[in-house]
């Protein structure tokens, strides 16, 4: 260990308290929910109590904003 202004360095990075990102909803096609680890994730967001949005086909459609970082930001 090396000690610069009398304090120690570590190998360890200091612990954060990391916050849980939370989506506002989510969205899954019917093909996603074919897979098990889509139900997994389906599971916890229900446990959540988080909006689901089941798709009727494959399609993500209505993502478009008034430029691009709108379009990113409802797509994210």
């Amino acid at each position: 260990m090396y000690a610069i202004r009398d304090k120690e360095l570590s190998s360890q990075p200091e612990a954060r308290q990391r916050r849980m990102w939370i989506p506002e909803r989510v969205v899954f096609t019917p093909a996603a929910l074919e897979e098990p680890y889509a139900q997994q994730i389906l599971q916890r967001v229900q446990s959540f109590n988080l909006p689901v949005e089941e798709l009727p086909r494959n399609r993500l459609t209505g993502l478009r904003g008034e430029d691009e970082r709108d379009t990113y930001n409802i797509a994210k």
